[in-house]
């Protein structure tokens, strides 16, 4: 009986790394949205994770069969976001990632975006403060009055806010209201051009505006140019500028080939310090976590063939165990029999004691 507890214990412990393997299949996990949800938004956010010991050296965003956006070097078992505009519809949507050994793709979900219903009226708001300028632009609105700001000089800073109305679950509305800012570096003279240096809190990098000339800005760094920056006149070290809100079609989808994909709320602030207000109303917040809890109780179930392979392999393993303990019982019922027989001299003795008893018994 020990031989055979010895042999069951030692098939469990080679069957460990086999075991072990069943949990090391790569899948991708969507967390939200869930499936078939309708969505009132001007942008979508798509949660997923890579559920693997392997990190993707890139994974695409994919809706209706077009690549919106791809990001490269994507860690496994981390939370990541893609944030499209999918224009008003039904949509298929996936992500597809690549791996040393090759791609995955998750699942195929539905969509259905509604943007029916948004208000369209303009905002047009603008204030003048110390030292900076502030001017508010409604993201639907390109009609809305352009805006002019004279006597900028350099060191000067205009901040631009933009608001974008959105539908939530229910049919309430929410604005939400990001600031960025446009800073002025320096009025200078290049092949005798005067020209407008300037860069912005999301893009570092300087860019020169001649004077007469129209420059389209990115200036919330979504892929889409939302406003022209023109440079009226230089003049005794001032400068005059004209803003004006661009007819984008923020409906449209975005192709990004952004290397990066860090999450606006993750970035280090830079002075002035200029935060973008995302923060939700408590309503959407609640909702938001609805969608995250069923999603996840969809989605991370178990997998039906790692079940069956673990099932199978248990099975296995039970059979073996009964043909050794069948075996070790056949074999000790052996021994017992083969004791009992009567062997050589003794059988001979047995026999012979026999006979004179009989003889006995007849006197």
């Amino acid at each position: 009986m020990k031989k055979t507890i010895l042999m069951a214990f030692a098939l469990m412990i080679l069957a460990i790394p086999v075991l072990a393997l069943q949990g090391t299949t790569t899948n991708i996990v969507i967390y939200s949205p869930l499936n078939n949800t309708s969505i009132g938004l001007q942008s979508q956010d798509f949660t997923f994770e890579i559920d693997g010991p392997e990190d993707a050296s890139s994974c695409s965003f994919i809706a209706d069969g077009d690549i919106l956006k791809t990001y490269p070097t994507i860690p496994h078992r981390i939370d990541r976001k893609f944030t499209v505009q999918l224009p008003q519809g039904q949509h298929e949507w996936k992500i597809n990632c690549v791996f040393p050994d090759g791609e995955i793709e998750s699942e195929t979900r539905i969509l259905n975006v509604d943007l029916t219903g948004l208000p369209t009226g303009c905002v047009e708001k603008q204030s003048m403060g110390s030292g900076k300028f502030r001017h508010v632009f409604d993201k639907e609105c390109a009609e809305q009055t352009p805006v002019t700001i004279q006597g900028l000089r350099p060191n000067d800073w205009i901040e631009i806010t933009l608001e974008e109305t959105s539908r939530l679950p229910g049919g309430r509305f929410e604005t939400k209201t990001n600031y960025f800012i446009l800073y002025l570096i320096k009025l200078s003279v290049r092949n005798g051009q005067d020209f407008f240096q300037y860069n912005t809190n999301r893009n570092t990098a300087k860019v020169d505006a001649l004077v007469g000339e129209a420059v389209e800005v990115d200036i919330d760094g979504d892929d889409i140019n939302d406003i022209t920056l023109t440079v009226n006149e230089i003049y005794l070290k001032k400068a005059s500028v004209t803003i004006r809100m661009l007819d984008v079609d923020y409906d449209a989808p975005v192709i990004s080939d952004d290397p990066d994909m860090v999450d606006e709320e993750d970035v280090e602030p830079v002075e002035p310090v200029i935060l973008d207000d995302e923060d939700e109303p408590e309503e959407m917040d609640d909702v938001v976590d609805d969608l995250v809890t069923d999603d996840e109780e969809e989605t991370t179930g178990s997998n039906p063939a790692k079940l069956w392979s673990t099932i199978i392999i248990i099975m296995v393993l039970l059979a073996i165990l009964v043909y050794l303990t069948v075996s070790q019982r056949k074999e000790k019922k052996t021994k017992q029999v083969k004791r009992k027989a009567p062997q050589g001299k003794k059988a001979d003795f047995i026999i012979e004691s026999s006979a004179k008893a009989k003889r006995k018994r007849r006197r």
